[in-house]
């Protein structure tokens, strides 16, 4: 038997029921006796997020006042089904095109005669003529009532006749009750298969509940705000779990978290805030008159005077309690920087083999739109760029500097800490501190001494050891180093505004990139 192959996409949240259809599609051809059974092949490497765009129009009575714009995604998957070509199939000059069966009416009642009709789909045009026909036999022109009549086809002709299932065997043979299993089964895989296509075709409507997505651009205008309100919060933070043992756990402050709780509207939006605080304050001013009130009537007992104290006591606690607006506010100063961030972004070239979080960031960001599912993963660009640009800042330095002085020259150097990195030796621990002069020529010094922090600027007085290389960039080693001008402390952020750590050296990006705290593998997959 011949086989035909149907692709058709489904929503990942149908996969399973489509498995289950296609189950009792291979039960029904069990019973017939067709082989081979129906095969479905899910595709999954074609898995992925289509983007459906709602409008719904804002009604102030008979004017338009607003549209509301929303942006959903559902995540699809491409299905191969492969089924039998079940076709009626028997040979000699006549074959069973179709089958008619009257359908009753559940009343009872006379009416317009209506049959159902179960044959090849590209057939039915030709036997729609029979949809409202007599259900009679045009071999032995018998009159009876019957309730189920054949459809033949001659194939020299193509002339279509109308005939009973006894009369049948006078021109397709033995054959024909087979031949009608075989169509009443290809009818059955339509019903089937046939609602699958369809939801395609509406655009996923109801399945599973699409997940909400909104525009990349204004995904990371809300990321730049919010981490230039609260600071930068990774999704996952380590703590002590149940079981004592450290282990990464969800990060309630998380950026991502605060992000989302705002373009979901967890958060009032301004209007609406503003509306909420002026409805509390008006519950309390009515609050206050009605008391006023009531103790001015005559007839005011104690326990009315009570009863209205009550309420004003409650009105003024829940007006001071406030209610929670948004954690930040979005600037034109942040939409600028996610298009930079992006652009950014579009113009990077990642390999996935040696750069896979970067290239399922960049893939992440392709189609113009973040869902739900991706926001977390996507949030990280904010720091991503941060890192970039702070590795280029490095690399530049490490260009401008020179060596300074001859080795055994001992003299002053104003100087500040760029980074420290521990160290233990068989003398005990030890930190090493990489130093910027005024000129931006990068100094090291080795100790075991403590307590100088990143960022500060001091004067030291040290005695050249020797000039090295080390990845490129020229370093001046100092030994006996004396601090004589105590450190000077940067000065603090601005107020509301995280603050900025210094250059990081290489080591100290990797431990960065690691707070991420976020898996690529939870992320769109590299295209």
């Amino acid at each position: 038997m011949a086989l035909m192959e149907r692709t058709i996409t489904v929503a990942t949240s149908r996969v399973q029921s489509l498995e289950q259809a296609v189950r009792s599609l291979g039960r029904a051809a069990k019973r017939l006796g067709v082989a081979p059974l129906p095969l479905l092949s899910v595709n999954w490497s074609t898995r992925r997020e289509l983007k459906q765009t709602s409008e719904t129009a804002i009604m102030d009575g008979a004017t338009l006042e607003d549209v509301d714009t929303r942006i959903t995604v559902v995540a699809v998957v491409d299905c191969v089904i492969t089924l039998p070509d079940c076709g009626a199939s028997a040979p000699g000059q006549w074959r069973v095109a179709g089958v008619i069966e009257r359908v009753r009416r559940e009343d009872g009642s006379p009416g317009e005669r209506t049959n159902e009709i179960f044959c090849d789909p590209k057939d039915l045009p030709k036997l729609e003529v029979f949809r409202h026909a007599e259900l009679g036999c045009e071999h032995c022109q018998a009159r009876r009532l019957r309730a189920k009549t054949l459809v033949l086809e001659e194939a020299a002709s193509g002339r279509q006749i109308q005939v009973g299932k006894e009369c049948a065997v006078n021109y397709v043979g033995d054959r024909y009750e087979r031949d009608i299993e075989s169509l009443h089964f290809q009818e059955f895989i339509g019903r089937v298969i046939d609602p699958y296509a369809e939801e395609a075709e509406r655009g996923f409507r109801g399945c599973g509940g699409p997940l909400s997505a909104w525009d990349a651009e204004e995904v990371m205008a809300h990321a730049n705000a919010c981490v230039r309100t609260r600071g930068w919060q990774p999704a996952k933070i380590k703590a002590v779990g149940r079981l004592g043992f450290q282990e990464e756990m969800p990060n309630p402050d998380a950026t991502s978290a605060h992000v989302k709780a705002v373009l979901t509207g967890e958060y009032l939006t301004v209007e609406a805030l503003a509306a909420a605080r002026a409805e509390l304050s008006a519950a309390r001013i009515k609050a206050e008159a009605d008391l006023a009130a009531i103790k001015k009537a005559a007839d005011a007992t104690p326990v009315m005077i009570e009863i209205f104290s009550g309420i004003l006591i409650e009105a003024q606690r829940r007006e001071a309690g406030g209610i929670e607006g948004p954690p930040y506010d979005v600037t034109e100063a942040d939409r600028a920087q996610a298009r930079e961030q992006i652009a950014w972004l579009a113009a990077q070239t990642p390999d996935p083999e040696k750069d896979n979080f970067l290239a399922s960031l960049k893939a992440c960001f392709e189609p113009g739109w973040i869902s739900e599912k991706r926001l977390s993963f996507a949030v990280a660009l904010v720091r991503v760029r941060d890192l970039a640009r702070t590795r280029a800042e490095i690399e530049a330095g490490r260009a401008r500097s020179e060596f300074v002085g001859q080795p055994g020259e001992r003299r002053e150097f104003s100087v500040t800490v760029r980074t420290r990195i521990p160290y233990a030796s068989q003398f005990g621990p030890g930190i090493i501190y990489l130093l910027h002069d005024d000129s931006g020529n990068t100094l090291k010094w080795m100790t075991s001494g403590t307590g100088l922090p990143e960022g500060n600027t001091f004067k030291i007085k040290g005695t050249i050891k020797r000039h090295a290389e080390y990845r490129g960039e020229k370093q001046t080693e100092l030994t006996r180093v004396k601090l004589i001008e105590e450190p000077t402390k940067p000065a603090p952020p601005e107020t509301g505004s995280p603050a900025q750590s210094p250059v990081r050296s290489e080591a100290r990006l990797e431990m960065v990139e690691q707070s991420l705290a976020i898996s690529p593998s939870a992320s769109a997959p590299a295209r």
